[in-house]
């Protein structure tokens, strides 16, 4: 299986469903909710783990929502890499060059 590919196909099938809108409301789901954006069964599995002081990633990352759910559990701060246009890469829709940014 070529999971590059299959990444990239998958990245571009979001693409065409996104819906004017889409992600607004992060930022006041981030407040009010507990670890939203992940899956049940993820969450179970993280709250296991202790995140306390810790520095996390997330690779090929959209907005890094999940990233910002996953600092709830006390992360010292968060890093996502968004990689655009470069071979072997996701997310090449919109643009070129390497995104990153720390959270803190």
């Amino acid at each position: 299986m070529d999971y590059i590919q299959s990444n990239k196909l998958a990245w571009e099938d979001a693409f065409r469903h996104r819906k004017p809108g889409w992600g607004d409301d992060n930022a006041a789901r981030l407040l009010s909710e507990h670890l939203p954006f992940l899956h049940p069964d993820i969450v179970r599995a993280l709250e296991s783990m202790d995140f306390r002081g810790k520095t996390v990633a997330q690779f090929c990352c959209n907005n890094g929502r999940e990233l910002l759910s996953l600092m709830q559990l006390g992360t010292r701060a968060g890093i996502w890499l968004r990689y655009r246009g470069k071979p072997g890469c996701t997310g090449t829709r919109n643009g070129e060059g390497c995104r990153r940014g720390v959270y803190v």
